[in-house]
């Protein structure tokens, strides 16, 4: 059960009822705070409302208002002001919402998706499974001894089976795409296939990041690509089955560390749905220096988690 913060106000009982409205109006428009928050609470037929945050002592807080050109008539005397705790924000889960609503009645909306996360249902097992196979994959790939490691499922060769066994260690960055070696995987959920995989261990270009590569990879099998690196991966025209989309329409990225903004920036053109990382990097795009996938700018927005834990 997750837990919910609290803040402490200020509560009045009304003693004359048909102040009511004019309290809760008067009081919105000068202090308008915890909109989450139902103004007035009934309490056994005694109407108590919530004055303000407990900044100050109540004689402070009633001055305040007072000077602000609000009229307190209708409630009770000043020494008989409560302060209790509320919830500070605005419940995330049902659990969330009984808690909050036994302190004072608040509003709430239930949303699956964030109830899912939090609560920690959002992946079946199986799925779990598999994507703690395709980061183990993200992890091997990482420590092998090539400068770069270059792979698509078109290439004509398979990924050694003992690659799904390599090392779990990931290896400690000082800032992102900046060594050491990274590892990006490249997945199609729906037929949990890799089609994608790339790691960095030397670049010889300043673009020549992983996820860059494996971005260019996924073009490639789909008979476009850019970087001389990865020349020797087109395919037969023939053999391209795939629908005129968006490179990465659909994939999840397993990636060991946390890309930089122009690796983010990649991933968000070519419109990934999922991106799991495990390290955090100074630097990084997805959590350490900015979280691009949240911008209210971007035209595309893809879901983002650290190990299978949502950021």
């Amino acid at each position: 059960m997750n837990p919910i913060s609290v803040v402490k106000v200020w509560v009045a009982k009304i003693v004359d009822k048909k102040a009511t409205q004019a309290l809760v109006k008067g009081l919105s428009e000068i202090q308008p705070v915890l909109h989450h928050l139902k103004r007035v609470k009934n309490q056994g037929g005694e109407l108590k409302i919530i004055i303000g945050l407990m900044e100050n002592s109540a004689v402070e807080c009633k001055q305040k208002l007072v000077s602000q050109g609000l009229q307190l008539e209708g409630l009770d005397l000043l020494e008989n002001w409560e302060k209790i705790e509320v919830a500070q924000c605005l419940p995330q889960t049902r659990s969330q919402y009984d808690m909050a609503s036994k302190l004072w009645p608040c509003n709430f909306h239930e949303d699956k998706t964030i109830e899912k996360l939090l609560t920690g249902s959002w992946f079946t097992s199986r799925q779990l499974e598999m994507k703690f196979k395709w980061m183990q994959l993200s992890l091997a790939i990482s420590h092998l001894p090539d400068n770069v490691f270059t792979w698509h499922e078109n290439c004509g060769v398979k990924l050694a089976e003992d690659l799904f066994n390599g090392s779990n260690q990931v290896a400690p960055s000082t800032s992102a795409c900046m060594g050491p070696s990274m590892g990006v995987v490249v997945v199609n959920p729906s037929g949990d296939a890799v089609i994608a995989a790339a790691s960095v261990r030397k670049a010889l270009h300043p673009l020549h990041h992983a996820v860059m590569i494996a971005v260019d990879l996924v073009a490639r099998r789909q008979g476009g690509g850019a970087l001389p690196l990865t020349e020797g991966f087109n395919v037969k025209e023939e053999s391209i089955n795939e629908p005129n989309s968006y490179l990465c329409t659909d994939c999840e990225i397993y990636l060991t560390h946390e890309p930089c903004i122009m690796c983010c920036m990649s991933l968000l053109h070519s419109r990934a749905k999922t991106v799991f990382f495990i390290e955090n990097c100074s630097g990084g795009g997805l959590v350490s220096e900015a979280r691009l996938h949240t911008l209210p700018t971007i035209n595309h927005r893809f879901q983002v988690f650290k190990g299978l834990g949502p950021v």
